[in-house]
């Protein structure tokens, strides 16, 4: 196992075989990291003039949600 990949990156991974002090020929394979998963369903409901009811679908396997928010003076 090959750990602490970036997410969504290639990499070439090459073996080779040792005997005593020689190297044999290498052997190499291209594997790609998957994405990380995405939050789906977002959307923002029961919107008052002070507050908002925010609601998205779990994603599976994740330690946590990093939310933020900034004031705008007209819609985007």
């Amino acid at each position: 196992t090959i750990s602490n990949l970036r997410e969504s990156s290639a990499y070439k991974i090459q073996v080779s075989p040792l005997v005593g002090s020689r190297e044999g020929s290498p052997v190499l394979v291209t594997a790609r990291t998957l994405d990380l998963p995405k939050v789906e369903g977002f959307a923002a409901l029961n919107t008052t003039d002070g507050s908002t009811i925010l609601h998205w679908t779990p994603v599976a396997g994740v330690s946590g949600y990093l939310l933020s928010w900034r004031h705008i003076s007209v819609l985007e």
